[in-house]
């Protein structure tokens, strides 16, 4: 997986998340990595509800088990295969946005994500998308995808200082 680590940036809301990733696939292959229901649940979590603009998702990373585990938003831009913009609300740690576009490069797509959050929670999302964007990489590549709370709990500690030092 990439040492690849994603930048915080202090804004007046609270903090902004970007990660420039590389992905040698087509655009086409990440983007159903990135939306498809089965896809998604390898790397990421179960995904259902209106999947187009305007509609409602659910993101459950609990597997049905804890309602404090879910994820929902709305589908605000989906530009296939290039740009994705949904709200983001997770439990009781407020909304925010989360944004996605893709960039074609030869044999490589390159992903830009930003997640802009309200509060001080940059920390934890650092890390947690550090770990699911390598396990996308896994996804998108054919290997064995690796396991979240190692990766996350290895990544924690660079987005604290990163956030300290925003």
């Amino acid at each position: 997986m990439t040492e690849q680590h994603g930048v915080v940036q202090k804004t007046d809301g609270g903090h902004r998340l970007s990660f420039q990733r590389p992905y040698p696939t087509t655009p086409d292959d990440l983007w159903e990595a990135m939306t498809s229901p089965d896809r998604v649940r390898r790397w990421l979590a179960d995904l259902t509800g209106d999947l187009r603009v305007g509609g409602r998702y659910q993101l459950d990373f609990g597997g049905g088990s804890d309602p404090e585990q879910v994820t929902e938003g709305r589908i605000e831009v989906c530009e296939p295969p290039l740009t994705l913009k949904v709200t983001w609300s997770f439990g009781t740690r407020g909304d925010s946005v989360v944004e996605v576009s893709l960039t074609p490069d030869g044999a490589t797509t390159w992903l830009s994500l930003r997640h802009s959050l309200p509060t001080d929670q940059a920390p934890g999302y650092g890390a947690g998308w550090h770990a699911y964007l390598d396990m996308l990489e896994a996804e998108t590549g054919g290997t064995k995808i690796p396991e979240w709370d190692p990766a996350f709990m290895r990544y924690l500690p660079h987005y604290r200082d990163l956030v300290a030092s925003a």
